[in-house]
């Protein structure tokens, strides 16, 4: 529905806007409580998303590294509708993997 179509008791609105209308609009940096120390079973990823939900980011990481879901920890939902930030940590016992960037 658009603001046009809206009755308005009180008269036309003096000025209309749009709220949040580009991902880029809301943005969101999840920042870690620690230092990844770079040793161990985990691997963490620091993925940059618009457009995608976590639970597709994590199915597409964990395709990507042929691992299954649960694998794959993350610190709550961010949001799809815009610029997020989020970190991933990918259990990865006695293997070796090179994070890529794409």
């Amino acid at each position: 529905m658009k603001h046009e179509d809206l009755v308005y008791p009180y008269g036309e609105p003096l000025i209309t806007g749009l709220i949040k209308s580009r991902p880029e609009d809301f943005q969101v940096l999840e920042e870690l409580s620690f230092e990844p120390s770079g040793a161990g079973e985990h691997l963490f990823l620091l993925v940059e998303k618009s457009g995608l939900s976590t639970p597709e980011l994590v199915d597409r990481i964990a395709r990507d590294y042929s691992i299954h879901p649960r694998l794959i920890g993350f610190s709550g939902l961010k949001d799809k509708h815009a610029l997020t930030t989020q970190w991933l940590s990918l259990h990865l016992p006695g293997k070796t993997a090179a994070a890529e960037a794409y």
